[in-house]
């Protein structure tokens, strides 16, 4: 994680006490000001597919924590209520990419009010929907074409396509 939204009242750390594995980040607030952190980890969203983003969070603040989230340029946002307290909680957002394209996941919070710390562990995204999609007018007699846009595409041998006889074109 690299910190971003900075503030001298800010301490960014890595935490001994994870959600899992043997690490978590961990940032320490010292004033209401805007204060974030920014994955090091570039990811790459296809437009029209759907994402689903899973945080791990947690807090030592005796209030809610109001938190953001976005990637890619801001197009996918999502709110979370962080509950006072010292349990992990998870946090997760399905999402249409909005545009294709590489970017980064954002977490930021603005106007706490006190000090409190809030940890981030256990950060996934995952592609949903269809592995594959073979539609009939993407079948030939040699091939079939993945229109799910995951490259799935395949050849054919021994059978015959319905829709290739029809005059059905291929995509």
């Amino acid at each position: 994680w690299v910190k971003v939204y900075d503030s001298a009242n800010t301490t960014y750390a890595v935490d001994s006490s994870p959600h899992s594995g043997s690490s978590a980040q961990s940032i320490a607030i010292t004033s209401g000001t805007q204060n974030g952190i920014r994955s090091n980890i570039n990811v790459s969203l296809v437009a029209g597919k759907w994402y689903e983003q899973s945080i791990w969070f947690k807090s030592d603040a005796g209030q809610a924590t109001p938190l953001t989230g976005y990637t890619i340029g801001g197009s996918s946002v999502w709110t979370y209520s962080l509950p006072a307290g010292s349990a992990w909680h998870r946090h997760s957002f399905i999402f249409r990419a909005e545009t294709t394209g590489n970017g980064n996941l954002y977490i930021y919070t603005s106007g706490i009010s006190g000090s409190q710390t809030w940890y981030v562990d256990d950060v996934t995204l995952t592609q949903i929907g269809c592995v594959a999609e073979y539609l009939p007018e993407s079948v030939s007699p040699t091939s079939w074409l993945d229109t799910s846009g995951n490259q799935l595409n395949g050849s054919v041998s021994g059978a015959t396509a319905i829709n290739h006889q029809a005059n059905v074109p291929v995509q």
